[in-house]
């Protein structure tokens, strides 16, 4: 992965410590949008990249990912539960804000919009 594809995070991991694969959409933006993706999917899918692209030429940063055990990130995927994914994306978040993003919005496909869901209904911040 090439710097411009990490944007300002050199890695991503879970809390768990398995390394998610990402890439990061970059104009210079503190909002930065997460995209994430369905069940058996990747960051790689054409709808994610198209969105990611489509927010840098409108000035929003992106970040998508895969969850850990799905594409190129760490992790098995039959260990993959939607708790295990909330975790996931709030490590991102996490991340995120380490590096400084004020503003942090998600869409997610399929179970990557529930996994929203989920984090709101248990209280996970």
């Amino acid at each position: 992965m090439s710097a411009a594809e990490r944007g300002p995070l050199a890695e991503l991991r879970n809390r768990r410590g398995e390394r998610l694969e990402f890439a990061f959409h970059a104009p210079a933006s503190r909002a930065v949008v997460i995209l994430a993706h369905g069940v058996t999917s990747n960051l790689d899918r054409p709808y994610l990249v198209e969105l990611g692209d489509a927010l840098a030429r409108a000035g929003v940063s992106a970040l998508r990912f895969s969850f850990a055990g799905n594409g190129g990130s760490e992790g098995r995927f039959e260990d993959a539960t939607p708790t295990k994914e909330v975790d996931d994306a709030a490590s991102v978040v996490d991340a995120l804000q380490s590096a400084g993003f004020t503003k942090i919005a998600y869409a997610g496909h399929s179970m990557g919009g529930a996994v929203s869901q989920v984090r709101q209904m248990v209280g996970i911040q």
